[in-house]
């Protein structure tokens, strides 16, 4: 988007400017000059193109503060640590690469970007690739629903990080084949015990 904004206002600009014409006084009454006419009364100056100069500065400024340390917030590429589990990634990388985690899809594209190959997760926000049966389970499983054990077991789940407010975190803290690994006001880390694994 940042790349295209120069050459779409130097469109706009003569869309604007054709329009302008359009609209002269030599079209009242309803009879508009023809394109034909309009580019026979172009001057010089009209075929000369136009360097979006404002565009440029804007995308300029942008970068700059894309770039800087010290940029306001919104221009800061970071994911918010109050809706993302920023601060569990220390927790999760101790886990090593064999953790095989469920997590929400949104948080599982946000594992992925983040530690990539250190763990794999069992679902992310590509639900299109997994296929209506797939994304049922995972729903089915991070909802508590009856099944959720069977799903996490067949899959060789090891892990699961999900917001405080997900049903199965009630279910994971009642089971002893879990047990809570990191907590936060976002996120809660369950890992399977070894008994679990065997179970």
């Amino acid at each position: 988007m940042i790349v295209m904004a120069a050459p779409v206002a130097l469109w706009l600009e003569e869309m604007v400017a054709l329009f302008s014409r359009a609209q002269s006084p030599d079209s009242i009454g309803g009879q508009a000059s023809s394109p034909q006419i309009l580019a026979g009364e172009m001057t010089g100056e009209d075929h000369i193109p136009r360097f979006p100069l404002l565009g440029i500065l804007t995308i300029a400024l942008i970068f700059v503060l894309l770039r800087t340390p010290g940029s306001p917030p919104k221009f800061r590429s970071q994911y918010d640590p109050s809706i993302y589990p920023e601060e569990a990634l220390a927790a999760v990388r101790k886990m090593g690469p064999s953790t095989r985690m469920v997590t929400t899809d949104i948080w599982g594209g946000y594992l992925i970007y983040r530690l990539y190959p250190e763990v794999r997760v069992f679902w992310d926000g590509r639900a299109d690739f997994y296929g209506t049966q797939y994304n049922l389970a995972a729903l089915d499983a991070l909802k508590g629903r009856p099944g959720w054990d069977k799903t996490l077991a067949e899959n060789r789940i090891t892990a699961v990080l999900v917001p405080l407010n997900q049903p199965l975190v009630s279910l994971l803290s009642q089971s002893t084949d879990w047990h809570v690994v990191y907590r936060d006001q976002v996120a809660i880390l369950f890992q399977l015990s070894p008994a679990g694994k065997t179970s």
